[in-house]
């Protein structure tokens, strides 16, 4: 009875506990009088939760504000940066662009006073740096603003900021909600640095340099430079035929500076000192130092253009070839597009392009060059293709309606067909020389004409302005015995008046083609004094730049001895020329 009664109490206390548990512990809890705070604890140093809480997040907002304000000074330095150097770009545009043209004006007024002439080399030269300063500036002008306008750096910073506020939000109370609110002004404060990527990819002057992505002409009359940089064939004193050729016509320009033909001997073979030309005998690191000592006047200081910049790469390590292939890509594009693909290793390489109007591909080495320019705009579907090998091997061909074979072989022999409006040639010859010489009128009337047109700078003919110069000075030479007068002159470019090696240097240089031979035995005997052979050097060097082509080309046409082209030559120049001629003619045909 005991044990039974003592079972009821424990359940009795388990129940009054349960009760108790659910509904009035809390309140008994709540109402407990809460401890005393000691004296000592009252009077402490440390601050409340709550303005733990608030230091912490008011440190939060300092320290974002300040990292906010530092961004946007950045941003807007940069932007100012770009209207500064853009301001000093354009005035040098300005300036080289004006003296290009006052430069123009002089060339043409040149050309009207003296239609044979030529303008004064300097300026022409002058104006080939021109156009490569101006197509530094061209390539400046997009790295200016993609410099200023990358954002990359500042990206970064800004990632990195926002990582940081991720984790301050895993803290509770004031922190939490500070570190979210500047999370999302930090959100904001990146679309506005991507910004600054989205106006470098969407700024037209960048676009522009994107689809030009390589080396062109940039001169202002840049698509009538090239008549004015080599002669045609109007100025190489023929009266050409004209020739219907659709897109290959109007790629002529950039296609002449890829395209000269010079005599060698009795052959015809591609110059290759010829692409030198459009570059004035500079570098492209030179041409980028240049300007950028141009533009210490401005008192503007350029940020670094080398880092990653694949146009100046590729332009540093390429040959003029090439860049001048990419000048003709940018013709046939119009700027709209497109690109240059480059393959090759050692000396050799290949590049090619498509475009709408045209294609063209290229293969150059030290003996070979492998050219051709498909267009593809007209109905006919023309191609031109062009093959040089070795010394002398030389193939041109012109295929659609009309047709244009040319070959020359490693033994100089040549062949031609040709077919336009109908008409057909066929010939063959040891040389070309020699085909010149059978066919005088249909070369100078048709065959170098349509070469010209095709974008070729043809060789000197029978009368150009240089062959004829140099034909009258031949005329004008006394004569005599050759060795024993050049003899005398070899012993006054050693004599120890200055005024007499001088004058013998000079009648020298104007008189070669006659001593030019024994110039060269006498430059190679080691028995002259040092200053003879200096001179010698000299005279040879300039002989062999300038006129060793024509002299020989007058040479091998045999045209000093050749009294029908005395006689239209007669007809050509001014009266004060023409007695040196007629005397010529008179010991050709005796009067009986």
């Amino acid at each position: 009875m005991t044990r039974y009664r003592l079972l009821q109490c424990l359940v009795a206390c388990f129940v009054v506990a349960w009760t108790w548990s659910m509904v009035g512990i809390p309140t008994i809890v709540a109402q407990e009088e809460a401890p005393e705070i000691p004296a000592e604890a009252e009077s402490s140093d440390q601050p409340p939760a709550d303005q733990k809480e608030q230091d912490e997040a008011d440190k939060l907002t300092r320290a974002y504000e300040e990292f906010e304000k530092k961004i946007e000074a950045e941003i807007e330095d940069r932007e100012k940066q770009i209207e500064l150097a853009q301001d000093a770009v354009d005035k040098y545009r300005t300036e080289l662009k004006t003296e290009y043209q006052a430069n123009a004006d002089k060339i043409a007024q040149q050309r009207v006073e003296q239609p044979q002439g030529q303008p004064a080399a300097d300026m022409l030269e002058r104006q080939k740096v021109i156009g490569l300063y101006l197509w530094e500036l061209d390539r400046i002008e997009p790295q200016l603003q993609n410099r200023a306008f990358r954002s990359d750096d500042l990206q970064q910073q800004v990632q990195q900021q926002m990582i940081q506020l991720q984790q301050q939000q895993r803290q509770q109370g004031r922190v939490n909600r500070t570190a979210t609110n500047l999370y999302q002004r930090c959100q904001q404060l990146y679309q506005k640095v991507s910004m600054l990527t989205h106006r470098r990819f969407n700024n037209p002057v960048a676009m522009a340099a994107r689809r030009r992505s390589g080396f062109y002409d940039a001169r202002p009359d840049a698509d009538t430079a090239a008549e004015t940089d080599y002669p045609t064939a109007a100025a190489q004193g023929l009266n050409p035929q004209e020739f219907d050729l659709g897109t290959l016509s109007s790629l002529r320009g950039p296609m002449r500076h890829l395209l000269r033909l010079r005599w060698s001997g009795e052959s015809l073979e591609i110059d290759r000192s010829h692409w030198e030309a459009l570059f004035a005998g500079r570098n492209l690191p030179d041409i980028s130092s240049e300007v950028q000592n141009g533009f210490k006047k401005y008192d503007v200081k350029l940020p670094d253009m080398n880092d990653n910049d694949n146009m100046r790469q590729t332009g540093n390590n390429m040959s003029e070839p090439y860049l001048l292939f990419q000048n003709l890509q940018s013709a046939a594009s119009n700027d709209q597009g497109g690109g240059t693909s480059f393959s090759g290793g050692g000396n050799e390489f290949r590049c090619q392009f498509s475009a709408a109007s045209a294609g063209a591909s290229l293969t150059f080495g030290p003996s070979i060059f492998d050219f051709d320019v498909q267009d593809r705009a007209d109905s006919d579907r023309k191609t031109l293709r062009i093959y040089s090998a070795n010394a002398k091997v030389l193939r041109i061909s012109l295929l659609g309606d009309d047709l244009l074979h040319f070959n020359q072989s490693a033994d100089g022999k040549v062949q031609l067909l040709q077919v336009f409006d109908g008409e057909l040639l066929q010939t063959r010859a040891d040389s070309f020389i020699e085909l010149y010489a059978q066919h005088p009128d249909f070369v100078e009337i048709s065959f170098f004409p349509l070469l010209d047109q095709i974008g070729f700078v043809i060789p000197e003919t029978r009368f150009s302005p240089q062959v004829v110069d140099r034909i009258l000075e031949l005329l004008d030479e006394p004569q005599g015995d050759t060795n024993a007068e050049f003899q005398v002159l070899l012993s006054e470019l050693g004599s120890p008046d200055f005024k007499t090696r001088d004058a013998a240097t000079q009648k020298l240089e104007t008189q070669l083609v006659a001593y030019a031979e024994l110039a060269r035995q006498a430059y190679r005997d080691g028995n002259h004094p040092l200053e003879v052979r200096t001179r010698l050097k000299r005279v040879l060097q300039s002989y062999e730049h300038e006129s060793r082509q024509v002299d020989e080309f007058i040479r091998a046409m045999d045209m000093l001895n050749n009294a029908t082209y005395l006689s239209d030559l007669l007809e050509r120049i001014g009266e004060n020329h023409r007695s040196v001629v007629q005397t010529r003619l008179q010991q050709l045909n005796p009067s009986p």
